[in-house]
């Protein structure tokens, strides 16, 4: 993201500049303050027990490139008297400014993407396709498969990704979706379906169509890799263009 400054940075975001700082772009965008290094962008994302915008104070402490936080996390940083010298942005929803940066940077890559989904051996496929994919492959780190940890996964993808390699995890409708709404992959691939997270959705049915939510999210032209076999994925094959 070197190559944003911050008031594209902030447009792309959706946020807005409270306080600018340095030129050129952050080096990567993190959520937990304690992992703060130089140059870094962290979101203060409201969690079940406390809200992150409290500690913007301290990832600009730590020399962080900026922070994106609620208006009133924002306006108390901005107030701080050893608050850094970073730049401070305001979103009402931090976590929306998160995906919708990642949206961008995702456009910005130019990169083709490939997503994988499925009720197990998403890891592995992953590895997989970054020892053999010919390019420069980007893959997400661990079991970055979240709509926190997708967006994260490709805002760390370096300006030079020829290929972008991206976990999609589950755990109800329209989760993949959204994932897909950032991601934008070209190449689809599902694993496999099986009765990982039946006590949330009811059926294995119920999940082979999240899953293929996917599938759904392909542009035309999009590849969908399935198994041989697909099973309770069949019905919604004719959703691959």
């Amino acid at each position: 993201m070197k190559s944003l400054d911050g008031d594209a940075l902030a447009s792309a975001a959706g946020a807005e500049v409270v306080r600018g700082g340095g030129d050129g772009g952050p080096v990567r965008a993190v959520v937990d303050s304690r992992e703060v290094r130089e140059g870094d962008l962290f979101f203060g994302l409201e969690g079940e027990h406390d809200d992150g915008g409290r500690f913007a104070p301290d990832a600009l402490r730590s020399e962080a490139w900026g922070v994106v936080v609620t208006p009133g996390f924002a306006r108390r940083a901005a107030d701080a008297d050893d608050g850094g010298s970073g730049w401070i942005l305001s979103a009402e929803e931090p976590l929306a400014a998160l995906q919708a940066l990642a949206r961008h940077w995702r456009r910005m890559l130019e990169c083709h993407v490939v997503g994988i989904t499925g009720s197990t051996g998403k890891t592995s496929v992953k590895d997989v396709c970054r020892a053999i994919l010919p390019a420069e492959v980007h893959a997400s780190p661990e079991n970055f498969n979240t709509e926190i940890g997708l967006p994260l996964a490709v805002l760390s993808a370096p300006e030079d990704t020829d290929v972008l390699v991206l976990e999609m995890g589950m755990r109800g409708p329209g989760q993949i979706a959204e994932l897909c709404a950032i991601a934008a992959p070209d190449v689809a691939v599902v694993t496999n379906v099986g009765p990982v997270h039946v006590e949330l959705l009811g059926s294995v049915e119920a999940i082979a169509a999240a899953k293929a939510e996917i599938i759904e999210g392909l542009p035309p032209g999009g590849t969908a890799v399935v198994p041989a076999e697909p099973g309770p994925l069949e019905p919604h094959l004719e959703r691959a263009g």
